[in-house]
């Protein structure tokens, strides 16, 4: 029994101390958070780093994007428009919704957009003139109005 008991608080202190903050990362871990986060925010298009399963994996940021924001299947494919919650028309799918590494855009607050940043990207914005939530992982970066 003492061996158990031994074992489990090891077990415990080792999943959800330290390791769960390592291990988090190979999960996407803040990145739906920081979906979340804006998905309500008035913006025309939303850059979405490509930076999840290492440089350059835009194929896994975009099932992630898709799910977190409930994207219909034929808004995705081009076949119909999306309305925000007030009515307001959107952009198509392809051009509201960029999968980019963030080393390779010019940012510009002035324009009506909103990022999905990995952590190791976050020093590209200014703090002055964007808000950065920090989600783990991955922030939500919203130009300052």
């Amino acid at each position: 029994l003492l061996t158990y008991i031994v074992a489990f608080a090891g077990f415990n202190s080792s999943y959800f101390g330290e390791h769960s903050k390592v291990i988090g990362e190979a999960f996407y871990d803040g990145f739906g958070e920081a979906m979340e986060y804006v998905k309500d925010v008035d913006y025309d298009v939303i850059y979405i780093t490509n930076h999840t399963q290492g440089e350059n994996s835009w194929w896994v940021s975009e099932p992630l994007a898709l799910f977190h924001h409930q994207i219909d299947a034929l808004y995705f494919q081009g076949k119909a428009q999306a309305y925000s919650k007030n009515g307001k028309k959107l952009l198509p799918y392809k051009e509201r919704y960029k999968y980019v590494d963030f080393k390779d855009i010019k940012l510009s607050p002035a324009q009506n957009a909103v990022y999905i940043v990995h952590n190791d990207e976050i020093g590209k914005f200014d703090k002055n003139a964007y808000i950065i939530k920090k989600f783990s992982t991955y922030n939500a970066v919203i130009p300052k109005r």
